[in-house]
């Protein structure tokens, strides 16, 4: 048995190498990784409330607010930051020109004076 253990830790396997990956594919691979770990959590977790301490309805309402929650408070962190914030000239350059169309088309329907207050706050 030591034997064909000794084989088998001198054979040579592959590791990956990161460092010819693009870092913007390493960043969207890890991003993905977190959403998937993140719904599979919320996946775990509701299964656990429901069959613990809370009973059907109950759940699925205490569910449905914290991720309701969470969306808007997604929402308001990307609002404040990349549309009225400094971030925004980090976008990329169709993101901006997407941004600057909806600017405009908003000022067109409500008027410049309330867009203007709103990117003042």
């Amino acid at each position: 048995m030591e034997n064909i253990l000794a084989q088998i830790s001198k054979i040579p396997l592959p590791s990956p190498d990161f460092s010819s990956l693009d870092p913007n594919a390493l960043k969207l691979i890890l991003a993905g990784v977190g959403i998937f770990l993140l719904l599979a959590l919320f996946a775990f977790t509701r299964h656990h409330i429901i069959n613990t301490s809370l009973r059907g309805l109950w759940a699925g309402l205490v569910i449905g607010v914290l991720v309701v929650l969470g969306i808007e408070g997604g929402i308001y962190y990307f609002y404040q930051n990349y549309i009225v914030g400094s971030k925004a000239r980090s976008l990329p350059a169709n993101f901006q020109v997407v941004l600057n169309d909806t600017a405009g088309s908003v000022t067109k329907v409500l008027g410049g004076k309330i867009v203007s207050d709103c990117k003042q706050k």
